[in-house]
């Protein structure tokens, strides 16, 4: 029996070499168009970033938390009496899966490795709880009853955000969905009203990666060189310093007084030293045996006092640790942190000689007082 031989349609007669690409390109358009609307109010509605999701104050927040299959982010800050930034403390506990493993009875098997991490947040980080304070979105897109979850990607969430405000019986919720084309925008579910939301995506991208983004990596509440007054105690010798006035372009700007009239470099770069040093991490908690009673290798004290602003102060311990590192505890990080062991040491070997010199009599220059 012959086999029927395909006739084309008219339709396929007629169709033009360019039709399936004219077709492409209108989809295209409307994929555009509908991106477009989805993200912007229309008939002159509000700005974007004006629609309210809720209320609140950043110093009623209590405590934000991120969680999702990979990792979980806990941020809590510690407010002060004064309106100062808060002391936010940071953990993350992240989970990855190694590469299988071959087992002759189970067949192949992953094994799940969980690393933590805490340390103090910077000001991304107070920045962040400001904005989980009275959390805005782009817009609300509708109840999620009158939508259909799997075009947002809330019908399985890829986590979620929860915020305890201070007043607030309950947290209040996000369910995080997809993210937009861009990876720009991102669609989110609030629990209480259950509406979905159009966030930015910029909004959780310093949450999701605290570990880099949020850590603060400083040793004193304010930068080194705004110090007007240098404290230094090494091997029971303490030296006082201070910014001199009136000082020259050129001339140093340190010197045993305000008014020395000649100053000593060598102060100049110990402060320098003193900003370029900072924070590699943040140790755990348990303190090596003895570490209270050790004596530290170095003590430093900025001061930043004048009738223009407001006096601040820190302090910072350096003692050594094993392998040659150099560890510290400071009134800013409050935790023991590790530092680079060539720039700890470096300012132990700057302080010492510039202390061992006053001790011997000697001035700046080097010579016998």
């Amino acid at each position: 029996m012959a086999k029927r031989q395909h006739k084309p349609s008219r339709l396929s007669l007629r169709a033009k070499p360019g039709a399936p690409l004219l077709v492409l390109s209108l989809l295209l358009a409307g994929a555009l168009l509908w991106a477009y609307l989805i993200t912007h109010p229309a008939g002159g509605g509000p700005p974007a970033g004006t629609v309210q999701v809720w209320g609140g104050e950043p110093r009623q927040v209590r405590k934000l938390t991120l969680r999702n299959d990979e990792i979980r982010v806990t941020v809590v800050p510690e407010w002060g009496e004064r309106d100062d930034p808060p002391y936010v403390w940071i953990e993350t506990e992240k989970s990855r899966r190694n590469r299988p493993v071959k087992n002759k009875r189970a067949g192949p098997q992953s094994k799940k490795k969980t690393s933590v991490r805490a340390f103090r947040g910077n000001s991304k980080a107070v920045a962040l709880i400001g904005n989980f304070a009275g959390l805005q979105a782009v817009r609300a897109i509708g109840a999620v009853d009158s939508l259909d979850p799997a075009a947002f990607g809330l019908d399985k969430p890829k986590g979620s955000v929860r915020v305890e405000l201070e007043g607030e019986e309950y947290p209040f919720e996000l369910a995080l969905g997809s993210i937009t084309y861009g990876k720009k925008m991102r669609y989110a579910l609030f629990r209480e009203d259950e509406t979905v939301y159009l966030f930015r995506q910029s909004l959780f991208n310093n949450l999701i990666r605290a570990d880099s983004a949020l850590i603060d990596r400083t040793l004193f509440p304010f930068p080194a060189g705004l110090a007007t007054r240098l404290e230094v105690v090494r091997e029971g010798e303490t030296g006082i310093f201070h910014k001199r006035t009136g000082v020259a372009p050129g001339e140093p700007a340190w010197g045993d007084a305000p008014d020395d009239p000649e100053g000593d470099p060598a102060l100049g770069n110990l402060i320098a030293a003193l900003e370029r040093l900072k924070v590699l991490e943040y140790l755990a908690e348990e303190k090596p045996p003895g570490e209270d009673a050790a004596i530290p290798l170095l003590e430093v004290r900025l001061f930043q006092e004048g009738p223009d602003v407001q006096p601040r102060n820190g302090w910072l311990k350096l003692f050594s640790a094993e392998k040659g590192g150099i560890i510290a505890r400071g009134s800013h990080t409050r935790k023991r942190v590790r530092l680079s062991a060539r720039k700890g040491k470096g300012v132990i070997q700057s302080a010492s000689e510039i202390v061992q010199k006053r001790a011997e009599g000697e001035n700046p220059a080097g010579q016998k007082g």
